[in-house]
């Protein structure tokens, strides 16, 4: 799942879910990785790449992707989302 925003043809915003199997509890379950997260500076703070993480979410939700993570140094950024997950 590549999720984009764009401005004509140009993408100014985009959001990628990386598909991870890993074991958990001595199953293999989905998960989702949350990379490649990134805004032309001249389009941030306009919620572009808020929208394109719901997605990102929605995505997860629906293809049955147990745990998502995203590493990041930018916590406070990516924590409200946490909620829509799940």
């Amino acid at each position: 799942g590549v999720f984009g925003a764009f401005d004509g043809n140009r993408i100014v915003s985009s959001v990628r879910v990386f598909t991870r199997f890993m074991y958990y509890g001595g199953s293999v379950i989905k998960s989702g990785g949350i990379g490649e997260v990134c805004t032309d500076l001249s389009y941030r703070r306009q919620g572009l790449s808020g929208k394109l993480l719901k997605m990102a979410i929605e995505y997860m939700n629906s293809h049955d992707m147990k745990i998502s993570l995203l590493f990041t140094g930018t916590n406070h950024h990516y924590a409200k989302y946490e909620r829509f997950y799940g």
